[in-house]
């Protein structure tokens, strides 16, 4: 009896120990995700700044590869911006893939650095929203027509007050929109990283539309 009590004590503090961990990710799952409210205004925002995004590439004369307009000469944290539609959003150390993880899927990719480092928004397009995310930290949403298909870009975990660009603006290729920073829910031990998501399509809760940003860019 001695020796089945110790057995089944053993039993049951592995379960616990278990419980404990998977009770942990899904925590950790949980804070990713929005509320409806927050949702819902993203998903309104968006189509209005596709239809922007969409009269932007209609009246778009410009060059293969673009210049940025705004800020971006002498600062060496800023990335080269490359030939194409899209261009590295940020200078730095890929840390986290695209794909699927432990207990979840990563639908972006994570680059991390040190210091002061700006982000560009990595294709012109309309800025859909730039505001604070419970789960993205400051974060900022652009919708791009590109030869007539829609896509969505993310840029989270900014720096705080670092959002440069608001609701609707146009942005370019190479333009610095913020900073790196270490809002809203940040995985890992990087002091600061971006990550970063592209969407073939519009963005949605499920992230049905996302790609591994790599079929587009090079990190």
């Amino acid at each position: 009896l001695e020796s089945l009590k110790a057995s089944l004590s053993s039993q049951r503090a592995e379960k616990e120990q278990v419980m404990a961990e998977l009770k942990q990710q899904q925590g950790e799952v949980e804070k990713l995700k929005m509320s409806l409210e927050e949702e819902r205004a993203i998903l309104v925002a968006q189509e209005t700044a596709i239809q922007k995004a969409i009269q932007m590439e209609k009246k778009r004369i410009e060059e293969q590869q673009r210049k940025t307009t705004q800020n971006n000469s002498g600062n060496v944290n800023v990335p080269p911006v490359s030939s194409g539609y899209f261009t590295r959003p940020a200078a730095g150390v890929v840390t986290s893939e695209f794909g699927k993880r432990s207990f979840d899927i990563h639908y972006g990719i994570d680059i991390a650095n040190t210091s002061t480092v700006p982000i560009v928004a990595a294709a012109d397009g309309v800025v859909m929203r730039s505001y604070y995310s419970q789960s993205y930290g400051e974060c900022i949403m652009i919708s791009h027509s590109i030869n007539g298909k829609v896509f969505t870009t993310v840029y989270a975990h900014m720096r705080y007050g670092s959002r440069m660009v608001h609701p609707y603006q146009f942005v370019k290729k190479g333009q610095i929109i913020g900073y790196m920073g270490a809002t809203g829910y940040v995985r890992g031990k990087n002091p600061q990283q971006l990550h970063f998501e592209l969407h073939e399509g519009e963005w949605n809760q499920e992230k049905t539309n996302a790609v591994n940003p790599r079929k587009y860019i090079s990190f």
